[in-house]
């Protein structure tokens, strides 16, 4: 074909402007996808990002052999752990047994509840007639302390009066008409 034959053979202008516009929309969707591509500069993103996904993956395969080993030794300790409980329970069902056994029975601690129940409120009574005297007896204590204190206030008061007294008395029974005093 001779450079230039083609423009002559297709006429522009006969083209469809809708396929024109679709041509012109192709070409730009494969430029994006081409830019796509090779964004930093190392090739495919999406592929790179796979590849990533896809080696993690392999990491992960590779440790499930350990993971299973690891598994395998706490399943048989727990299962070891489970004989040696069901051995100590077995025994605990032989001593709840004999518990039971040697309880008394139901009837028995109903009984022995009623009983304190009715010890419990006489002893309640009882503090609480207490209780009724008690504020009485703090007030007469208060009262009784009260007194105390006047009295050692009176007995310092009178103590300077008592030879004063003493005297006025011998001079009241040198009186005339006065009565002897009995001793």
């Amino acid at each position: 074909m001779v450079p230039g034959t083609l423009r002559r053979a297709v006429n522009r202008l006969l083209f469809p402007p809708a396929l024109v516009l679709r041509a012109v929309d192709d070409l730009s969707a494969i430029a994006d996808l081409a830019r796509s591509l090779t964004r930093d500069g190392e090739g495919p993103l999406e592929l790179r990002r796979a590849l990533e996904d896809l080696a993690a993956v392999g990491e992960a395969a590779r440790r499930v052999p350990d993971m299973e080993e690891k598994l395998v030794v706490t399943k048989d300790g727990i299962l070891e752990r489970v004989d040696r409980l069901e051995k100590h329970l077995d025994g605990l069902l032989v001593l709840a047994e004999r518990l039971e056994g040697s309880l008394p029975s139901i009837s028995q601690v109903l009984e022995r509840v009623d009983n304190l129940n009715e010890r419990i409120g006489t002893v309640l009574d009882q503090i609480e007639r207490v209780d009724a005297h008690l504020l009485p007896l703090q007030r007469l204590g208060e009262s009784l302390e009260t007194l105390r204190e006047s009295t050692a206030v009176l007995a310092e008061t009178v103590e300077p009066l008592k030879g004063v007294a003493e005297r006025l008395g011998r001079i009241a029974d040198r009186l005339p008409g006065a009565r002897a005093r009995q001793v």
